[in-house]
């Protein structure tokens, strides 16, 4: 057939797969075959990126889930075809998830936080004895009293100036870890599809 996947690469944005532009040049009929066959293994690739992401980096492996918006911000892009090259993308964050490019990338710089509807901020001093603190179902006052009842100790501050946030790439190392599985679906599709050509060749 003339046609050669070229570049199959993971990366932030997604995946993208790039032809060779001779794919078109040798039969319309076949490349418009190829192209579909293409199309439906991105979409496939991508969903199945999207999946990892979620249930691989944010189920409490990479980033803790506390209230899940991040990994419900997850999302696919259909494939698009412009010219000879077919682009498939996931993405995260936007709205209520603004924070998954910080997440994915690092923060750049400090930043000041302060109580929200209390007078002071207050954590418990021993780690692993905050599992109250991330259920945002209980109220501060429970908090509070829940830890005093087991004799954690807390401490108070009216202002916590927290470092600049560590990178946490859920996104960009899911689509590397992807590319085999997103190999094994186009060489499978291209396949299926290369050999229903040879049979209507043949008839």
């Amino acid at each position: 057939m003339g046609g050669e996947i070229v570049n199959v690469g993971g990366s932030q944005s997604g995946i993208m797969v790039t032809l060779r532009s001779n794919l078109q040049s040798k039969m319309e009929t076949a490349s418009a075959v190829l192209m579909a066959a293409i199309t439906a293994a991105i979409n496939s690739s991508t969903a199945n990126l999207q999946r990892y992401v979620v249930t691989e980096k944010l189920s409490g492996q990479m980033l803790r889930r506390i209230t899940g918006t991040l990994a419900d911000s997850v999302r696919m892009a259909p494939a698009a075809q412009t010219g000879d090259t077919i682009v498939g993308s996931v993405l995260a964050g936007g709205g209520v998830a603004s924070y998954a490019l910080v997440q994915e990338r690092g923060g750049d710089f400090a930043y000041e936080i302060l109580p929200k509807n209390a007078q002071a901020l207050a954590w418990p001093a021993a780690a692993g004895a905050d599992a109250d603190f991330v259920n945002r179902s209980v109220s501060a006052k429970q908090k509070i009293a829940r830890a005093s009842a087991r004799g954690v100790n807390m401490i108070f501050a009216r202002r916590v100036i927290h470092p600049p946030l560590p990178a946490r790439p859920f996104l960009s190392t899911s689509a590397q870890e992807c590319i085999p599985k997103t190999v094994e679906i186009m060489e499978t599709e291209i396949s299926k599809a290369c050999e229903g050509l040879s049979t209507d060749a043949a008839v």
